[in-house]
């Protein structure tokens, strides 16, 4: 009746410690990992497309980079296309008296790496000298030359989304 049981002895490990040294340098990289803006925007761009749940995309989306490192400035430019085409939008609406709802308000600003942050001539893939001049639109929105800029904007309270 009085037997003791005793546990077998478990090799319990330590949690280790992700080190994201495969991560290059490049506006992609916040803290020494990948940034979570970047890495929820493409995530919710394979959602989209793919379908399955927003976890198993953000770890496919650093599996993906980690096998390839190679994808990550393509896919910087996609993202800060997107929100340069957000930010501009955004102005234009702004400009007309157009209100903006709070939560695009804050998606905008918290996703503002992507308009400051721009990729270095050497890795943009893009980066290819243009030998016709283009003319400058008469009216173009002027983009914040630093995040400081950009937290200064002044939103006004939604009233009304035009879509």
């Amino acid at each position: 009746m009085g037997r003791i049981f005793r546990a077998a002895a478990v090799d319990l490990k330590k949690p280790e410690i992700k080190v994201f040294d495969w991560l290059p340098d490049g506006p992609w990289k916040l803290d020494g990992k990948l940034d979570p803006n970047f890495r929820d925007f493409v995530a919710n761009d394979w959602l989209k497309r793919f379908g399955g749940d927003i976890h198993c995309k953000r770890a496919d989306v650093l599996s993906h980079f980690k096998k390839d490192p190679a994808n990550l400035p393509i896919r910087w430019e996609q993202y800060q296309s997107e929100y340069l085409n957000r930010y501009e939008s955004t102005q234009i609406l702004l400009s007309n008296g157009v209100g903006i709802p709070e939560e695009y308000q804050d998606r905008l600003i918290a996703n503002q790496r992507a308009i400051t942050q721009s990729l270095p001539p050497e890795l943009n893939p893009l980066a290819q000298p243009i030998a016709i001049a283009l003319p400058e639109p008469e009216s173009a929105p002027q983009l914040p030359a630093s995040t400081a800029d950009l937290q200064q904007i002044s939103f006004k309270p939604a009233t009304s989304m035009v879509r």
